[in-house]
């Protein structure tokens, strides 16, 4: 099954994730670091580069635009390492 078919549960995010997510929302009034109108949450430190997935701290309020194009910065990062050889840190 495609991953974009997948209810938000069965991709790992369940009720813990999505009162985590409101609080979050709520404590950045809704607003992305950009100032656009934010809907999800990210995480400051990657998932994959060790980021803590529940810690407040590491997450902020984004806007969709903001959120994808972070996800797009780690998998330039990662395809970068790659290249040359350096060691992936885990990725």
């Amino acid at each position: 099954m495609n991953r974009a078919q997948l209810t938000t549960t069965q991709r790992g995010y369940g009720s813990t994730w999505q009162r985590l997510r409101l609080q979050i929302l709520q404590r950045d009034r809704w607003r992305c670091t950009c100032g656009a109108y934010a809907d999800t949450v990210d995480h400051v430190i990657p998932l994959a580069e060790g980021g803590a997935p529940y810690d407040p701290q590491n997450l902020k309020a984004a806007c969709r635009h903001c959120n994808y194009a972070d996800g797009g910065r780690l998998a330039q990062r990662r395809r970068t390492a790659a290249k040359f050889g350096v060691p992936s840190r885990g990725w």
